[in-house]
């Protein structure tokens, strides 16, 4: 049996007919209608057919390099569900480093990097962002972006756009906290005397990895008879201790593994640290952490000349 059905109407009843005159359908605009063949077992339901509409296209993909090496930071304004309207229910964010596997909606689906579903999507217009981290560091990536309904139904790709991932580095920042940011003055002191810095010293990791950081202190006046050591005290030896630490510790938690040399020394569980409670140890990118020194000066000394000693901290792989 073949039905053949009228497309609209205006609203009222309509018939279609079938193979005979005996068997009608009847069609309406404003609601579903119910027509019988030839036994109650076979029926046909006519009426308006449900229209679907696709998420939106993105066209706002901004792609920038990360704050981390490897990364990169993407930016990009919310589609619809359905067009601009409702909300999406995910996006497939996906990367190459050939960009036709990002322009193409073949190559798209079977060649280029899934990095994630993403299924925070918000309404409309909003801003979205995230970032990509795990990339090579220095190469460039084309990226693209596909909004999907709860249905699962794709919108087209977004534009595809492309950035370098954030390259490896590593950089330190020391500063006085709580006085001039490049010195700190211990003041007059009396010879075989020690005392703790009372400012808070911030050495914070401003590369684009994680790092270890290694110490070193030399005194940097023009001529001084004054020398560094790690060992014992005499005429114009002095020491000079650093330990990293939330608080000002005390003298006492100062050990010989925190004392400094003109050589860089490394950062470890136990040196440069009070308690290993913080340490320069695999610093993540962003931290910091208060560094206190402790000066003992010689026993006795051949100038009074005032000192100038200076602490560097170099920044290496973990």
């Amino acid at each position: 049996m073949r039905i053949t059905r009228t497309s609209i109407n205006q609203g009222g009843s309509g018939a279609a007919p079938m193979s005979s005159a005996g068997f009608r359908v009847r069609g309406t605009v404003g609601e579903v209608s119910l027509g019988t063949m030839s036994s109650a077992s076979r029926k046909v339901s006519d009426g308006l057919m449900r229209i679907y509409f696709y998420p939106g296209t993105i066209t706002s993909v901004a792609p920038t390099p990360g704050t981390g090496a490897g990364t990169i930071n993407l930016a990009w304004t919310a589609p619809g569900a359905d067009g601009d309207q409702k909300t999406a229910a995910a996006y497939v964010v996906k990367y190459s480093t050939h960009p036709a596997a990002i322009t193409d909606q073949n190559y798209f689906a079977n060649t280029a990097t899934l990095f994630q579903i993403v299924n925070f999507a918000q309404s409309p217009g909003s801003n979205e962002s995230l970032t990509i981290n795990g990339l090579q560091p220095g190469t460039s990536y084309y990226i693209a972006i596909e909004a999907r309904d709860a249905a699962k139904n794709q919108a087209y790709l977004s534009n595809s756009t492309y950035t370098w991932a954030q390259v490896s580095l590593l950089s330190v920042d020391i500063q006085n906290m709580d006085g001039d940011p490049d010195t700190y003055g211990f003041g007059t002191m009396n010879m075989s005397s020690a005392v703790v810095s009372t400012s808070t010293i911030r050495v914070t990791n401003t590369g684009t990895t994680p790092a270890t950081w290694s110490l070193r202190a030399s005194t940097i006046t023009v001529g001084s008879p004054w020398q560094i050591t790690t060992g014992g005290l005499g005429i114009d030896a002095f020491r000079m201790s650093a330990a990293f630490h939330g608080t000002e510790p005390l003298t006492a938690n100062f050990g010989v593994e925190d004392r400094l040399d003109p050589a860089n020394k490394a950062s470890s569980g136990a040196d440069f640290t009070v308690d290993g409670s913080s340490t320069g140890v695999n610093v993540p990118v962003g931290n910091y952490r208060n560094v206190w020194l402790l000066l003992e000066t010689p026993t006795a000394t051949s100038t009074t000349q005032e000192q100038q000693i200076q602490m560097t901290v170099t920044a290496g792989a973990p």
